[in-house]
């Protein structure tokens, strides 16, 4: 069997969403207040002036700065969010905490250093006569002027530094009112830490419905720009949990017998039902996100809402928004609708892969150059068929709830679990819900000792293994065995074991997109079949243990700002 892949990088489609945000965001700035028609609606008066192409979709989208700042609001609700999401999903709770910690910390220097830079280079050319960009009353630096003194040059700078480094309000005391973004992005950030932390040991169901409220609250007090975060949030939950049960899904559909289903026809109406509902929430968003605002020419906004506007007579503002306020969250709600039904629109999601893989190194712009989706050849087993093998010590099956009290036990070994990429488990409700997921997975088998002196009966529940799949990331094998089966041979044992078993399953074709960091240089359209084991660079007997099973080293990848090295095993057929 074959695999047909192609590399996709992290979450590629919202770089490339952000990266045309970002180019809109600049072309408003540049020409707002200077050109008059693409602001204007298309039904606007005199209609001499008006009814213009540019005024109309999809064309209008190029104007469309105010509404494209609010995606990156919900692009960073996600992307702040779904790495700690995924941690606390694998029940690693410790690793959850001290993420969660240090995400703090960076976030704040990787938002305001640049800034900083920025504003000492705006200063700079303060100082020397060269910036001449307007200040709007009650902005910019009093007192402070070209060639003088430059002790008010630098008390501007102070308070530019501090009025950015705000998580209560918006104060706006620079040179440059457009640095009024980074506040916003610095409060939205602490608060999406705040609801993951508060949350974390919460059911799914409760969580997420927390989240959905404080979407709903933010939209009540007039703050759109945190109703954007918490959607992203949102998202990034939603999207967590498809992904961690993405083999759950799987095992039922990976039937031997898949090839006589039929859909009824009910189903099949349903199914066009939905996709048109997607592509139709997809429209509204971008009708909303281009709603326009009459832009005067010093740069305000006029009160007077053009007729597009014309659901506010149905849908109108609360009593306590202003014009901008009212603007702003339905600009929002535009932007939530974009990023949320773009990842169901594939050749949405793929034109952005491939227009973000244009803009990287030379070495990813090789890599990505195929866009289509890939077909990769997984094992198959039906549900109804136990998942078993056994070696001369070992027997393997699936995980049955009387394996409980002793998973619960190797779950709170310090070494063990650290060793496993997620660290003990400490929480009973985090615990049992790692077990429930490891015992519906059809690609993981718990080991046993074989008794021997009991005509081979199964004995003591020593660890657990098999195969594990991440949505962007190739199949990995993976085993975890209790600390006192160390160094004995066990993990060699089980692997070769369960090896054999994997190779000799069934195969059907799925498509999958796969991270560049797991192929090789120059590897292209259809390759074979393999399986992977990241493993940590200082874990030289784990490396001994898959070298031994015919696992061969691929070189050095990070994974989670932690070095691993890669190592592969192509299918034997």
């Amino acid at each position: 069997m074959v695999t047909k892949l192609v590399p996709a990088g992290r979450e590629i489609w919202l770089d490339g969403l952000r990266g045309i945000a970002a180019v809109i965001v600049v072309w408003f700035h540049m020409t707002a207040g200077k050109l008059a028609t693409p602001y204007r609606s298309f039904w606007d008066l005199p209609a001499s002036d008006n009814r213009q192409l540019i005024q109309v979709l999809p064309f209008r989208i190029f104007f469309s700065g105010p509404g494209m700042v609010d995606i990156f609001f919900v692009v960073s609700g996600y992307s702040i969010s779904i790495g700690l999401i995924k941690f606390r999903h694998e029940g690693s709770m410790a690793r959850f905490y001290q993420r969660l910690t240090s995400s703090v910390v960076r976030r704040m220097f990787r938002l305001c250093f640049p800034v900083a830079i920025m504003m000492l280079g705006s200063h700079a050319l303060y100082y020397t006569g060269l910036y001449t960009i307007p200040f709007k009353e009650g902005t910019g630096c009093a007192g402070a002027h070209p060639w003088e003194s430059p002790i008010p040059h630098v008390q501007c700078l102070a308070r530019s530094l501090v009025s950015i480094i705000n998580v209560e309000n918006i104060q706006n005391l620079t040179l440059n009112d457009h640095f009024w973004t980074i506040p916003v992005e610095i409060r939205g950030s602490m608060k999406v830490y705040l609801t993951l932390l508060g949350l974390s040991n919460v059911r799914k169901t409760a969580r997420i419905l927390i989240i959905g409220l404080l979407c709903v609250r933010s939209w009540w007090n007039g703050t759109p720009e945190f109703m954007a975060f918490f959607a992203g949030v949102l998202y990034a939950e939603l999207s967590a949990s498809v992904s961690f049960g993405q083999h759950e899904i799987l095992s039922p559909l990976l039937s031997s017998r898949r090839h006589n289903w039929r859909l009824s026809p009910s189903k099949t109406v349903l199914n066009r039902l939905s996709s048109l509902s997607i592509y139709l929430a997809f429209l509204l968003g971008i009708y909303l996100l281009c709603l326009p605002i009459r832009i005067q020419s010093e740069g305000t906004i006029d009160a007077n809402f053009p007729p597009d506007w014309f659901f506010l007579e149905w849908c109108p503002p609360l009593l306590w928004w202003n014009t901008e306020t009212t603007m702003r969250t339905w600009h929002t709600f535009g932007a939530i609708l974009v990023v949320g039904k773009e990842p169901r629109l594939d050749w949405a999601r793929y034109d952005l892969r491939k227009a973000t893989s244009t803009t990287t190194s030379a070495h990813k712009e090789a890599d990505a150059e195929k866009g289509e989706k890939a077909s990769e050849t997984r094992s198959i087993k039906q549900r109804s068929h136990a998942l078993d093998a056994s070696t001369e010590r070992l027997l393997c099956r699936p995980l049955v709830e009387e394996d409980w009290p002793e998973y619960h036990k190797m779950l709170q070994e310090e070494q063990t679990m650290i060793n496993a990429g997620v660290g003990p488990m400490l929480f009973p409700r985090a615990a049992r819900a790692y077990f429930d997921s490891q015992r519906e997975d059809w690609a993981s088998v718990g080991i046993f000792v074989l008794n021997m002196d009991d005509d081979g009966a199964e004995g003591e529940f020593i660890g657990t293994g098999g195969v594990y799949w991440s949505k962007d990331r190739l199949p990995e094998v993976c085993y975890v065995l209790k600390q006192k089966f160390w160094g004995k041979g066990r993990a060699t044992e089980f692997l070769n074991g369960f090896l054999e078993l994997w190779w000799s399953m069934p195969r059907i074709n799925i498509d999958m997109y796969v991270e560049t960091k797991f192929l090789d240089a120059g590897e292209r359209g259809v390759i074979p079949e393999r399986l992977t084991a990241p493993i940590k660079v200082a874990r030289g007997d784990s490396q001994n243990v898959v070298k031994k099973a015919g696992f061969s080293e691929r070189g050095e990848i990070t994974i989670y700002d932690e070095k691993y090295i890669l190592f592969r095993l192509l299918s034997p057929k």
